[in-house]
């Protein structure tokens, strides 16, 4: 097998899972938005389980925690997204 020459000014990124990994711009602002989403989706469902089981009594701050963490959990990610493209779009822009 031929070995590859490396193209002068071409970057290597490091194997996905190794340890020296850098996280990219966005990438944690996405995940906490991912998990405030689905925080916030979990909590709508506890607060449709009222409507299902008559016994269990409606609890308003269910739906304060379901409206507000998937509002904010969906807006902290796409903030994320949009961070990490501009990121990568600066990153590719010839100096």
């Amino acid at each position: 097998m031929a070995q590859q020459t490396p193209v002068p000014g071409a970057q290597s990124a490091p194997p996905p899972g190794s340890d020296n990994a850098s996280p990219r711009a966005g990438d944690r602002i996405i995940r906490i938005g991912g998990i405030l989403a689905a925080v916030g989706a979990v909590a709508a469902l506890i607060g449709l389980l009222p409507l299902l089981v008559p016994a269990v009594p409606s609890q308003p701050a269910i739906w304060f925690v379901a409206i507000g963490g998937v509002g904010v959990g969906v807006a902290l990610s796409l903030y994320g997204m949009v961070r990490a493209a501009r990121a990568r779009s600066r990153a590719l822009r010839p100096d």
